[in-house]
């Protein structure tokens, strides 16, 4: 067991590399060309691939789109604000009335650029309406209830102007004491009231109890004044004393006591001329 170790000291140089002496390149064992000897390895890898790959991503795909929104939408707000008018009645139309700018672009649904409405309080009075027949302008075009010809050239047609020849009748107008329905509401004349509906109000009815009885009421010989203009049964002579009578009826048209409307009395005379003396 002793030589072991002997035989371990003898082996150890075979198992050291070579170590080249001075100048000493190694084993030149160029027979091969294997230079490697020595551990002379020159093979630095000369290996020229350095990835010369010249695919840069040449690829020019700048994204060139020019797509740079040429809407030309570009806001040529001249730095005028816009006008716009009160709709109060929300139907979309605006009251001519009320002009003003909306410079801060506040309009909150109150105002619109519109300014054709007539008639801004009500949503059915307005340009784009259907006009009927209520004596309003409902589709405000300047005429009232229009379904026909307004010949007077008033705003009323003869669908509502109960007299189409004459401008001043019709049913916007003033109603005078001109024993004309002026406002053509089947009243004449009127200031007070039509007790018997006759169409003539106290104002011009001498006798606002009876409808028979008015300013356009036919004189008939009745001993009644049927049309209101202060005579009696007139119609073929001329009342000389003015007691309201003429020839056709005074009996006595030289004495204003004596007619058919005077009360009888008992001094020998017909006075109320009935035929009957004190009767």
């Amino acid at each position: 067991m002793r030589i072991l170790p002997f035989l371990a000291i003898l082996l150890l140089p075979s198992c050291l590399p070579d170590v080249p002496k001075d100048g000493d390149t190694g084993s030149a064992d160029t027979a091969s060309g294997d230079t490697t000897s020595g551990d002379s390895d020159t093979d630095t890898d000369s290996d020229t691939d350095t990835d010369t790959d010249t695919d840069t991503d040449t690829d020019t795909d700048t994204d060139t789109d020019t797509d740079t929104d040429t809407d030309s939408d570009t806001d040529t707000d001249t730095g005028e604000c816009p006008t716009v008018y009160d709709d109060n009645d929300g139907d979309g139309y605006g009251d001519p009335t009320t002009p003003q700018e909306d410079c801060g672009c506040l309009d909150t649904g109150g105002t619109v650029i519109d300014n054709t409405d007539c008639d801004d309080n009500d949503a059915a009075v307005n340009p784009g309406a259907t006009e009927t027949t209520d004596k309003v302008d409902n589709d405000c075009d300047g005429s009232i209830d229009e379904t026909g010809i307004d010949r007077d050239s008033d705003g009323y047609d003869t669908s509502t102007d109960c007299d189409d020849r004459d401008a001043t009748v019709n049913p916007g107008a003033t109603e005078i004491a001109d024993k004309v329905d002026n406002d053509c509401d089947g009243l004449i004349d009127e200031t007070g009231v039509d007790a018997d509906s006759d169409g003539y109000d106290s104002s011009t009815d001498c006798d606002d109890s009876d409808p028979a009885v008015n300013p356009g009421a036919t004189e008939t010989t009745d001993g009644i004044d049927n049309d209101c203009d202060g005579l009696v049964d007139e119609g073929s002579g001329t009342d000389a004393d003015g007691d309201g009578y003429d020839t056709s009826t005074d009996c006595d048209d030289s004495d204003a006591s004596i007619n058919p409307g005077a009360k009888e009395i008992r001094d020998g005379i017909d006075n109320d001329c009935n035929g009957i003396v004190d009767g």
